[in-house]
């Protein structure tokens, strides 16, 4: 009797183990794919310093489109001081993939991270909006000196 427990413990463990691991690449990746036809660009030249650690927008990186499918947006800040951290929020609030990026310069320092979505039809309509947050992560002064974000996209049929 005890042979058998030990047998459909073994098969249970053998089912169960190679379905968590697919659950948690199936969790933690993803792909996205569209056809890059347009492109769109922010930047800003001058100088500004935050200790906050609270996230806030960055003025005047957010940019709207008419998207559909992958987008992928380029942040690309010249940095002094503290760590800092950012990220891109899509229209409802949610974070671009893979999620924020933390960047320490040591003196005056360029940083560049790519962020990336799938974006679809809302209601008859492919607006979308993208907008850069930033944060110092400890408090430290941290000082952006330039900036820049470039989106790449495929062009949606439904903007008006």
């Amino acid at each position: 009797m005890r042979r058998k427990w030990v047998v459909l413990l073994a098969l249970a463990a053998a089912i169960a183990v190679p379905v968590a691991v697919w659950a948690a690449v199936a969790v933690t990746s993803g792909v996205y794919s569209g056809n890059l036809d347009a492109q769109r660009a922010k930047f800003r030249n001058t100088a500004i310093t935050t200790t906050s650690t609270t996230w806030h927008n960055l003025s005047p990186l957010s940019v709207g489109i008419c998207a559909i499918n992958e987008v992928s947006a380029t942040l690309s800040v010249n940095l002094s001081g503290g760590r800092a951290r950012f990220r891109i929020l899509g229209e409802q609030g949610n974070v671009i993939q893979p999620g924020p990026a933390e960047f320490a310069p040591s003196g005056i320092e360029s940083f560049s991270y790519t962020f990336v979505t799938s974006v679809g039809t809302f209601e008859a309509d492919d607006k979308h909006t993208l907008q850069v947050q930033w944060r110092s992560t400890t408090g430290a002064a941290v000082s952006l000196r330039r900036a820049d974000l470039n989106v790449l996209y495929e062009r949606g049929s439904l903007c008006t």
